[in-house]
């Protein structure tokens, strides 16, 4: 044997196998460097690193579904049904189409009166002309989180400023299960029960303060904001990592709503300020069937400030910003109907496509003074709020206001 040779070999071998070793620890050491950074991205437990065969979930995000509910109304509209009339009474309409969206809400608020002008009052049993029903579909129920996505050149100040009112709102209302009394989100209840007797959701706020760029044209100034580009922007936060994914969420046990947040230097093009102040949709995963809501409101200046914001608080308003306070009051309109009508085309509506919030479009019921002399209705986590009523499932009177639905509500269970 020479063992000369035998040694060499033996030297080689050694030696490719320690190269290896390295090769695989270096590679090892840059896939968890990797890792580290997305985890730090991630504060929240849900976007922890996955195993390789999830990683493609981590960034999953939406299909628009090319329609939207009607916007939230802006107040006092003034326009005039077009004269063939609106016929098409459904609870949405096509991505865009501003035209579409200007006569259901002109047709929609010519026709809205569920009772005898200058009627007072009556009883609590005695049902609506106009009732909401449920048309097929499932409510939004389980863990619901709300995740925020902003859009545009936000000021930090002034984004601090809505995060604060804003998650609030939401996390003081979303302690567990809706309470029976004494919560706005308790006028949800019954859609739940009578939808087969599902269980109503728990509410939690995804705390997150980075912005994605507007996409769109740019008139004055102003990003035009299409319904489609929404979809973007959101698909655009989910796959920075800002908010986590809706197939992560999912798998977590967490069902997603996700609310597009645009600055005041963007513009919702399909009407904001003109037809509607916020609206709601779905879009669909790429992977399955499974569709997510997802609300669009915005930030805005004085060009919109009537349309948007409650006579009762332009000039002086409970958190001393009639746009954050406005916005607030839209974003609880919608999270209602995104609970009831997640897709917009199956869920609680009336014969003439009105949504539960539709119905009770800026109403307020009883209104009381805040410290720094504001008008508002209810309080939460130490802030106070003016917020829109919601409808009632069970269709049942509880006050009637004339001109505007007569069982609307802001805190007392039906």
């Amino acid at each position: 044997m020479n063992i000369s040779k035998l040694f060499r070999a033996g030297v080689a071998t050694t030696a490719a196998l320690f190269l290896l070793s390295t090769l695989a620890l270096s590679a090892s050491a840059e896939e968890n460097k990797g890792n580290d950074s997305n985890n730090k991205q991630n504060s929240n437990s849900e976007q922890n690193s996955k195993s390789d065969q999830n990683k493609n979930s981590d960034r999953e995000g939406m299909q628009n579904s090319g329609i939207r509910s009607h916007g939230h109304p802006v107040q006092d509209f003034a326009g005039v049904p077009a004269t063939s009339g609106q016929s098409a009474q459904d609870a949405f309409v096509s991505n865009d189409d501003e035209t579409s969206e200007r006569e259901w809400q002109a047709w929609n608020k010519k026709n809205q009166n569920n009772s005898a002008p200058g009627q007072a009052k009556t009883v609590a049993v005695t049902k609506v002309s106009s009732p909401i029903s449920l048309h097929g579909g499932i409510p939004y129920t389980g863990n619901v989180k709300i995740y925020p996505v902003w859009v545009g050149t936000w000021n930090s100040a002034r984004q601090s400023s809505w995060s604060s009112v804003l998650s609030n709102l939401v996390t003081s209302l979303g302690g567990g299960a809706i309470p029976a009394t004494g919560n706005i989100f308790s006028t949800n209840n019954d859609y739940f029960k009578l939808a087969g007797n599902r269980a109503v959701p728990n509410l939690t706020w995804f705390a997150q303060n980075t912005a994605v760029a507007a996409t769109g044209s740019s008139v004055g100034g102003i990003t035009q904001v299409s319904d489609a580009n929404v979809s973007t922007a959101i698909n655009a936060a989910i796959t920075a990592g800002y908010v986590t994914s809706p197939a992560t969420a999912i798998k977590a046990g967490i069902k997603p709503i996700y609310v597009y947040i645009g600055s005041n230097t963007t513009r919702l093009s399909s009407g904001f300020g003109s037809s509607y102040c916020g609206w709601h949709s779905y879009g669909s995963l790429t992977s399955s069937a499974t569709k997510v809501p997802f609300i669009a409101i915005q930030d805005f200046n004085s060009t919109y400030l009537k349309s948007c914001t409650s006579s009762l608080i332009q000039t002086l308003s409970p958190n001393a910003d009639p746009y954050v306070d406005a916005m607030a009051s839209v974003l609880v309109h919608e999270i209602d109907e995104a609970l009831t009508d997640p897709d917009v085309r199956s869920g609680w509506f009336d014969s003439r496509g009105a949504e539960n919030a539709d119905k009770c479009a800026w109403t307020f019921g009883t209104v009381a003074t805040s410290p720094n002399g504001a008008k508002y209705n209810v309080t939460y986590g130490g802030k106070y709020y003016l917020i829109q009523r919601n409808w009632l499932a069970n269709n049942a009177l509880k006050e009637v206001i004339s001109g505007v639905g007569n069982s609307c509500t802001i805190n007392t269970a039906a």
